[in-house]
């Protein structure tokens, strides 16, 4: 994946995901909702992958990736909600 601890990459990319839909919800902007959108799916391709290709994770990291993909469906139901509106 990349240098340094994949897990805290991807746990970045959840994070920085989270900015952007707090960031569209402050904001009716709708350029900030497709920023939102695109951080939403490009965390979930990555912890998803991360969660398929990587067999020697912790009991630790699991966890963390557990915690990023209920995050990320929270998330996704917020981005959903400031939609409709």
């Amino acid at each position: 994946m990349m240098n340094g601890n994949p897990y805290d990459s991807v746990l970045q990319t959840v994070f920085r995901a989270e900015e952007a839909v707090v960031h569209a919800q402050a904001n009716n902007n709708p350029q900030l909702f497709q920023h939102a959108h695109n951080a939403l799916l490009q965390a979930q391709q990555a912890v998803n992958e991360v969660l398929r290709n990587d067999g020697s994770k912790s009991a630790e990291e699991t966890h963390q990736l557990k915690r990023a993909q209920e995050l990320l469906k929270h998330l996704f139901e917020a981005y959903d909600s400031i939609q409709i509106k």
